[in-house]
């Protein structure tokens, strides 16, 4: 078989022409290659469109004139509340010291009342003259009714010192009163005592001895009393209930 382009001597209808390389008929993808051209493929005009942005305008708002409520804060009245008078505590409240005042609601008051009553006893009995008080009275018989009356005496010092006590722990306003008091009638209970038995015995009695006993007694009572008066006045601002 012979090309048909350029007469070259070819084997195989299906195989280009090795000289001119052209196909004789259909090739193996059934086209005739020889006479097939590109098409020619324009591309499109495309135009963008015109697109114009909207003109939005901001709507506008105006902001709402709230007015704040004119709140009146209500008027009270302090009520007039007086504090109830509660008894001060000398610890904190007051810079003396108070260990006398301590000593005497503690201890001193009570030994009082207690020596009165141990004395009332032994005044009536007539213990004090050593199971002699039957003999004593027998010769004397005017120291028993001495002896009756500052029995009396010294039962009376056993309320006086009681209610000092609770003054003076309840930091009442006549505490100090109280107390002088309570020094009073043990100090008048033995001067009592003591003259009214020299005026009965008289001369069987040591004289001298028992008025300068008693005088200084009397002394030490009028120190003690003294004392006392200072001491409290300084913290009268404590006893105000």
């Amino acid at each position: 078989m012979f090309c048909k382009y350029c007469g070259t001597e070819i084997t195989d209808s299906t195989r280009p022409c090795p000289k001119c390389g052209n196909y004789q008929g259909a090739g193996v993808d059934g086209m005739d290659h020889s006479a097939q051209k590109q098409p020619n493929y324009q591309q499109p005009n495309y135009q963008q469109p015109n697109y114009q942005q909207p003109n939005y305008q901001q709507p506008n708002y105006q902001q709402p004139n709230y007015q704040q409520p004119n709140y009146q804060q209500p008027n009270y009245q302090q009520s007039n509340y007086q504090q109830p008078p509660y008894p001060v505590q000398p610890q904190t409240m007051y810079p003396y010291p108070m260990k006398w005042y301590k000593a005497l609601i503690y201890v001193l008051l009570f030994l009082t009342a207690l020596s009165g009553l141990v004395n009332g006893i032994m005044f009536f009995s007539g213990s004090h003259y050593q199971g002699y008080g039957d003999m004593v009275y027998a010769m004397i018989p005017g120291l028993k009714g001495l002896d009756s009356f500052i029995g009396i005496l010294s039962l009376a010092l056993i309320p006086v010192a009681i209610i000092t006590r609770q003054k003076l722990a309840g930091f009442k306003r006549d505490s100090l009163n109280w107390l002088m008091i309570t020094y009073v009638l043990g100090a008048a209970t033995s001067l009592i005592y003591t003259f009214g038995a020299i005026a009965i015995v008289g001369d069987l009695l040591p004289v001298e001895e028992l008025i300068s006993t008693q005088v200084v007694s009397l002394i030490a009572s009028v120190v003690v009393i003294v004392l006392n008066n200072i001491y409290f006045k300084k913290r009268a601002s404590l006893f105000i209930n």
